[in-house]
């Protein structure tokens, strides 16, 4: 297990100069596609809100501000005779208004300063309208400052809008019509009739899409794209990788889409990506639940399992060794194997610059400390194999998709997401005994519950992954942030009594 030194980040990230600027950006992209004059206004006026906030976080600037208006206020108020507001602005001058105010003062204290100073020099332009030529000066100093106050923070959201970089041209039915036609230059009239972007999806880009020709072929194909933006590095995470993959398991006869090509080339549509056939059904139900969306039948549940015992099943042979996942075929026991699997997740790229969590530490101790002591042949495993990756239609299992997570390793780890959604009826028992029914093989209770404690330290490296991606690669979408916000709680809230379970099963 890697020291604390190797963990602790120098500070909570993302800032709130980071988040701030991915709001901006969101509006700015979202704004061009707004045609009502009214919403472009409150849209432009909520970003210029957006860089007076982020202005705010510019403390040095504010402190020293306050020390110039105080100056001309010092200065000021020596010129008057003593009298009822004059003795008050000495006496603040040197019991609440110091000569100088430490920048790391939460900003509306220094505001709150800045304001009681402004309001004495109001008072004192206010008296001194008449004055001579060197009132007048002094007037015309305090105008210059407050506008140049101003102007600073113009000049703020003037700067970032201009320092926002020029968004990549996004996906379009026009530019894929115009690259099939290439690709294909022997379908005449060959175009691209439905497009839909799903919304969704984090380290890769999914797209819909149909297509009609001269000759009236049509086809419903489905895009997936390579992301810049990445909170997790896995062996299939390269398309081109993945796109190796789905093809061995689709040759195998396994429920996946059918790979159609692959597109190595980035400058074809701006990333490189995989076509396939779309694959019938719709998603279940999202990495959390199954949202009351149907209900998780007895016969569901069933073919769940059916479809994933077929690609465990696969032999471990030359074939698959060659693939990127190979490697995990290589751990001369399983115990090489969890520890690896525990490893790769502990120590993602992005974990180092991530803020401290003393729950993933205790996760990533515990599971490094209670790895199951069977010795099993290990097998092709999805690794992500929830209701958020599964096609369903009429009630069974018709595709399993976005693969780049998988390896070799324990099948438990696909079973334990069934257990994970705790849909009722559904008990272990019931998972067991199908899994054996369509593997030959038994799955201990105890393996299944230890991947559902790791099910959580995957949660939480998510979650902080994306968080400290998100503050240091500025072309990420603000959308990764749901990963740290909303779903880690999923673990932080459960981790202990899923460890009890664990503890308890294996006890039996």
């Amino acid at each position: 297990m890697t020291g604390a030194d190797d963990w602790v980040s120098e500070k909570n990230v993302p800032d709130n100069a980071r988040l701030l600027r991915g709001i901006q950006a969101t509006l700015r992209k979202l704004k061009k596609n707004v045609s009502d004059e009214q919403s472009l206004m409150e849209l432009n006026t909520i970003d210029v809100v957006l860089s007076e906030m982020a202005s705010r976080d510019q403390r040095v600037f504010y402190a020293d501000l306050y020390v110039s208006f105080r100056a001309l206020l010092l200065e000021g108020v020596k010129r008057l005779p003593t009298n009822p507001e004059a003795n008050t602005i000495r006496q603040e001058l040197a019991d609440s208004l110091p000569p100088q105010l430490d920048p790391a003062l939460n900003y509306d204290l220094i505001a709150a300063k800045i304001h009681r100073v402004k309001r004495h020099l109001s008072w004192l332009v206010r008296v001194s309208s008449n004055g001579d030529a060197a009132i007048q000066d002094f007037m015309a100093r305090v105008c210059t400052l407050e506008n140049d106050y101003l102007l600073q923070r113009v000049n703020f959201h003037d700067q970032r809008t201009l320092a926002e970089p020029d968004a990549a041209a996004p996906l379009s039915a026009e530019k894929m019509t115009e690259y099939l036609q290439q690709k294909f230059p022997e379908r005449a009239g060959l175009r691209v009739t439905k497009f839909k972007q799903l919304v969704g999806g984090f380290q890769k880009i999914t797209v819909f899409f149909e297509t009609e020709d001269a000759s009236g072929k049509t086809e419903s194909l489905v895009l997936r794209s390579e992301k810049n933006d990445k909170f997790a590095a896995m062996d299939a995470g390269d398309i081109c990788k993945e796109f190796e993959i789905v093809k061995h398991v689709f040759d195998a006869g396994c429920m996946v889409a059918e790979p159609m090509w692959l597109e190595p080339d980035a400058s074809k549509l701006g990333q490189r990506f995989l076509v396939s056939r779309r694959a019938p059904g719709a998603n279940y139900g999202s990495a959390i639940g199954n949202d009351d969306v149907s209900p998780m039948t007895d016969d569901v549940v069933r073919s769940f399992i059916s479809t994933i015992a077929k690609v465990h099943k696969l032999p471990v042979n030359a074939e698959m060794r060659k693939l990127s996942i190979g490697h995990w075929a290589d751990y001369k026991t399983t115990q090489e194997n969890y520890l690896a699997m525990i490893l790769l997740w502990r120590n993602q790229p992005w974990m180092k610059g991530g803020n401290p969590s003393p729950i993933t530490d205790r996760l990533t101790r515990w599971l490094m400390d209670n790895m199951p002591s069977e010795d099993i042949n290990t097998c092709l495993v999805h690794c992500d194999y929830g209701l958020h990756n599964v096609l369903v239609k009429d009630m069974k299992v018709s595709g399993i998709v976005d693969w780049e997570s998988c390896r070799i390793g324990d099948p438990a780890e696909d079973l334990a997401w069934i257990l994970h959604g705790n849909f009722p009826g559904i008990t272990f028992e019931k998972i067991a005994a199908w899994y054996e029914e369509f593997t030959g093989n038994r799955i201990s209770e105890y393996r299944l519950r230890y991947y559902n404690v790791m099910l959580c330290l995957k949660f939480l490296m998510s979650g902080t992954s994306a968080e400290s991606m998100y503050e240091k690669n500025e072309e990420a979408s603000i959308v990764w942030l749901i990963l740290s916000y909303r779903y880690t709680t999923y673990a932080t809230t459960s981790f202990e009594s899923l460890i009890n379970l664990a503890e308890s099963a294996r006890a039996r």
